[in-house]
Parts: structure tokens; C-alpha cells; sequence
């Protein structure tokens, strides 16, 4: 598959710095990541970071001290793993300007502030986000290489990604359900306690999709991201809606996660 890169997201991260985030198909175990910043496009770019080919942003707490309207440029350069041969390289002036008029700067530090009052008071949850990889080789375990279906449910290869590779490295987010009250009418009329689909409210970090899987980092429950509405002026995202499923116990995306020491999480 042809390297692309689909989206390079940057988004305000209140109290922290930036968000940097990209939609990168076609890489592989044999390539890594690098991040880099300038005050131009045309350079010089100084090094954020180094990152496995799995994982899908950063928070660049470096870039904390410049106006949000006046940010800096991140370049995502996509290298050979053996030879550090530069294989795709694209920065953020290209999907879109990262400054932002002041009333999206307000509107993103607002939200942050809503959500650091939930979380006082208990009412927001910690969640770990999966996305899975899109690209690469079927999974030799659960797809049929010939006809390239799948014919396997609960593969402890794949953990249900059907590639090999599986899924990328977890995201850690923090979100707060905003039906709580619906859910509870709906559990009074009809006397069930098993909850099925959620709306959940959340920042713009991480960038969710159609496809993601969510994990409650105490529950250890799993949710499948159904939809995914956004409140983004000028294209910048200040925050997220995600409509969820609860994913059932003997799908093999439930074993996501369980290996992670998340005791301080």
C-alpha cells in the first residue's frame, strides 16, 4: 500500500501546550516517526520528537510558552528504520494554519475548564483509545488469503483488527458521558441494568474515528466508537461527541488493554 498522509491535526492543549496529530496510512514496523518544529515553513526545525510508526499524535508541552495564535509549524517526517532515509514528509501549513483567532483559543480553554470541574467532582471517566491499522499484511489467523473475508470472531492474533499488528499504541483521554440521566429513565421502565450505547463528551485529544476502541481504564469496559461529531471552527477541533457501543465480552477487542499497568492512570 502507498504511503499517505491523510490529516495533520494541531490542536490547543490548555495548561500543556499543543496537540499534534496525523491520520498515517501505509507504514510499518520497519519505519519510525519523527516530529519536528519551526517558527517557518522553510525551517530550521528543531526536534520534538522520535516515535514508534504505530502511534498516532503527541502532546508538544515545548511549544507552551507562544501565543496561541501566533503557533509555531510541526513537520511529521516518516524515515527507513535501517537507513533513516526520509520516505514522506509533510507539515501543518499544509492541512490548514494552526492560528487561531482568539474566540477558538477561548472556546478550547473553556471546555478544558468544564471538564477539569467534572473530574473534581468525579463525573468524568479515564479511557484508553485504540485505533486499529488499516494497512499491512490480513491476518493469517482470522481472513482467508484467497478470498481476503474474514471467517474467524475471537482471534488472539489480530484481537480483531484482521491485520497484522493489530492495533496502534493506546491514547490516554479523559471524557464524561452526557446521557446519564436518559439512561437511568431507560433503566427504571424497562428494569435492565446492561447498558448498550452511550454518548460520551470529549476534548479534541485524542482524535477519534468511526472504528476506534474505547477502554474504561478502571472498569476495564470496552467500547466500540460508532460516530464521531466534532465542533471544529476554521478546522480546528475544540471538542468531540462520540456515539458508542459497548463491545461484548467474547469479542476478542476485549482483551485490548488488559496487559497495561494503568495504576496511576
Amino acid at each position: 500500500m502507498m504511503m499517505q498522509l491523510d490529516a495533520l491535526h494541531v490542536t490547543i492543549a490548555p495548561r500543556r501546550g499543543w496537540y499534534v496529530q496525523w491520520e498515517l496510512r501505509g507504514v510499518s514496523p520497519s519505519h519510525r516517526l519523527r516530529l519536528e518544529r519551526s517558527a517557518s515553513s522553510e525551517g530550521p526545525w528543531d526536534l520534538v520528537s522520535e516515535l514508534a510508526w504505530n502511534v498516532y499524535g503527541h502532546i508538544d508541552e515545548l511549544a507552551e510558552g507562544r501565543d496561541f495564535w501566533i503557533a509555531p509549524i510541526w513537520r511529521l517526517l516518516v524515515l527507513d528504520d535501517n537507513t533513516g532515509d526520509v520516505l514522506l514528509e509533510s507539515n501543518s501549513e499544509t492541512y490548514g494554519s494552526t492560528r487561531s483567532p482568539r474566540f477558538i483559543a477561548e472556546a478550547i480553554r473553556q471546555h478544558d475548564m468544564v471538564m477539569t470541574r467534572l473530574h473534581g467532582q468525579a463525573l468524568t471517566r479515564d479511557f484508553m483509545l485504540f485505533k486499529s491499522v488499516t494497512w499491512g499484511s490480513l491476518c493469517y489467523a482470522c481472513v482467508d488469503q484467497i478470498t481476503k473475508q474474514p471467517f474467524g470472531g475471537d482471534c488472539g492474533v489480530c484481537n480483531g483488527s484482521r491485520r497484522i499488528g493489530g492495533w496502534g499504541a493506546p491514547m490516554r483521554m479523559r471524557g464524561y458521558f452526557a446521557d446519564g440521566e436518559s439512561i437511568l429513565t431507560a433503566r427504571q421502565q424497562t428494569g435492565r441494568m446492561q447498558e448498550s450505547q452511550r454518548r460520551l463528551q470529549m476534548s479534541s485529544w485524542p482524535i477519534a474515528t468511526e472504528g476506534n476502541i474505547l477502554m474504561e481504564v478502571f472498569q476495564r469496559v470496552h467500547w466500540r466508537v460508532l460516530n464521531v461529531s466534532r465542533t471544529a471552527p476554521n478546522g480546528m477541533v475544540v471538542s468531540q461527541s462520540l456515539l458508542l457501543d459497548r463491545v461484548p465480552q467474547d469479542h476478542a477487542e476485549t482483551r485490548l488493554g488488559l496487559e497495561l499497568d494503568l495504576a496511576d492512570a
